[in-house]
This record gives C-alpha cells, sequence and structure tokens, in this order.
C-alpha cells in the first residue's frame, strides 16, 4: 500500500479515537450531573422533612420520679413506684405532652446508685432531669395521717427553675378517684405552663410573668369543671386503695431487681383480688409472653 494511502488511515483511525474519546467524556460528564440533580433532590427532600422532626421534639418532655414516703406505713412503701406508674399512664392520655417512661427512669436512678434512697433532693431531682432530657419534672410526697393519704406533687420548670405545688387529700381505700383528680390538675398545669411558655419565650420578664398569672387564672376558672368530671371517674375507683396500689408498686420492684418469677406470682395474686386492676393485669401479660 501506498505511504500516502497509509497516512490517510491512520489519520481517520486517529479521528475515530478522538470522537469516541469525546462520547466517553461527554457520558461521564452526564453522569456527573445526574448524580449531582439526585444528590440536590435528596437533600431538599431531607431538609423538607426536617421540619416535621423539630416539631415532634417540640413537645414538652415530663418525667415523673418517685414521690417521697414520709410516713411510717410500712405497707405504703411501693406506693412511690405504682403511684408513678399510674400517672405517666394518665397523662400519656394525649399528644401534646411526651412522658418519659419508668423504665427509662429507673435506668437512670440505678445509674446513680439511688436504688435505696428514700428521699431524693431537689438537685437530685434536677440531675435526673437533665439526664431523661426532661423540660418538667413531677415529684412530691405522700403520706398516710390516721386513714387519710395526703399527696403532695410538684411540678418542677426546669429552664425557669420554677415550682408549682399541687396537694390532693383522701382516704386510703379511695386511691384511684385521689390519683385521677391529681393526674388532671397536673396535666391542666403542665398544658397551661407550657403554652405559656410557648407564647412568652421573647416577652420582656414583666409580661412574661402577667401572662403566667392570667394563664392561672384561667386555670383556676376551669379546675371546678375539671374536678366534676374527675370526680365521677373516681367513684368507679373507691374500691381500689393505696395499699392495692402499693403491692403493685413492690411487683414493680421485682421487675426492677429482674425478678420475673416473683413478679407474676405478686401479679397473680393482685389481679386475683382485684379482676378491675387494668395496669396489674397489662403487667402481667406482658411477663407471660
Amino acid at each position: 500500500m501506498p505511504s500516502s494511502q497509509l497516512s490517510s488511515s491512520q489519520l481517520r483511525a486517529s479521528q475515530l479515537s478522538s470522537s469516541q474519546l469525546r462520547a466517553m467524556l461527554v457520558g461521564a460528564i452526564a453522569t456527573l450531573l445526574f448524580t449531582f440533580v439526585g444528590a440536590s433532590s435528596a437533600f431538599s427532600t431531607s431538609a423538607q422533612a426536617a421540619p416535621q422532626k423539630k416539631s415532634d421534639t417540640a413537645k414538652p418532655r415530663v418525667a415523673v420520679l418517685y414521690f417521697d414516703h414520709i410516713g411510717n406505713d410500712s405497707e405504703l412503701r411501693f406506693l412511690r413506684k405504682g403511684l408513678t406508674q399510674m400517672l405517666i399512664t394518665d397523662l400519656s392520655d394525649g399528644d401534646d405532652l411526651v412522658i418519659v417512661e419508668r423504665t427509662d427512669l429507673e435506668m437512670v436512678i440505678q445509674e446513680l446508685n439511688l436504688g435505696k434512697t428514700k428521699f431524693i433532693s431537689r438537685r437530685t431531682a434536677n440531675k435526673i432531669g437533665r439526664m431523661l432530657g426532661a423540660q418538667y419534672l413531677i415529684t412530691g410526697s405522700y403520706n398516710n395521717f390516721r386513714g387519710t393519704l395526703h399527696i403532695t406533687a410538684k411540678l418542677i420548670d426546669v429552664e425557669l427553675t420554677s415550682v408549682e405545688g399541687i396537694s390532693r387529700h383522701g382516704k386510703v381505700e379511695a386511691f384511684l378517684g385521689l390519683e385521677q383528680q391529681l393526674a388532671t390538675e397536673l396535666r391542666t398545669v403542665l398544658s397551661t405552663a407550657a403554652a405559656t411558655k410557648k407564647s412568652t419565650r421573647k416577652m420582656s420578664k414583666q409580661a412574661r410573668r402577667t401572662a403566667q398569672k392570667r394563664a392561672q387564672k384561667r386555670m383556676l376558672a376551669r379546675k371546678a369543671a375539671k374536678d366534676k368530671r374527675t370526680a365521677k371517674a373516681g367513684q368507679a375507683g373507691k374500691s381500689l386503695s393505696a395499699r392495692t396500689v402499693s403491692q403493685y408498686g413492690r411487683a414493680l420492684d421485682s421487675i426492677d431487681k429482674g425478678n420475673k418469677t416473683l413478679a407474676m406470682k405478686q401479679l397473680g395474686e393482685l389481679t386475683k383480688s382485684n379482676p378491675d386492676f387494668a395496669l396489674a393485669a397489662d403487667e402481667l401479660k406482658v411477663l407471660l409472653r
């Protein structure tokens, strides 16, 4: 073959290789652009989902601690655990609050070696609250005085370091009605406090105090109506005594210590004598699974 023809063939081959190279480069660039667009779309979707997650975490987080037993009635020693679980259950009836589970509280107490502590100080309560990520703490004390159970609950706003007290008293034999009234009032105070904080976060100190006083007046105005509703519910629970709830608390303590066999026995006896005690029955069902 003549040298001139060979040069033309080689030139065409070189041009063909250049065309293929350009095609490969164009394809690679297109692939990169497609990947970038997809990543941008995913980022946009993630950014749109973020506000929803933020709104969930914006709900007030509440931890119910164990109440202090300040009396000498040994039969009511474990009422503190039973009362806490009952308040957690009642306060969880709604979607405006996030209530910390009692098992999470128990884990923190064990971590701080407070399992045998009879009284929880304000400083310790705040530490527990921080570990649980709670904005509000509910704690308090109870005492049986001549057959009348006196319960004092304290609602602590961790951020504002403010405390609001609520006191209730009733017969030891009519504990359920007493607990339900306490739970209703705590929920009202919590909802009012959370709404006030949200609306007054940017207000001056004086304006915030005025708004809080107005909110308290509205709460007191609704209190009578709420008491009527809870009184009706309390009538049905007069047979559930504080001692029965203390036995329930003893079974919860057995569960906390890992003794499920003993807990099943205790809950079995409890549900047999109190077939309408739903919390005890539900706890037993969990253990029997």
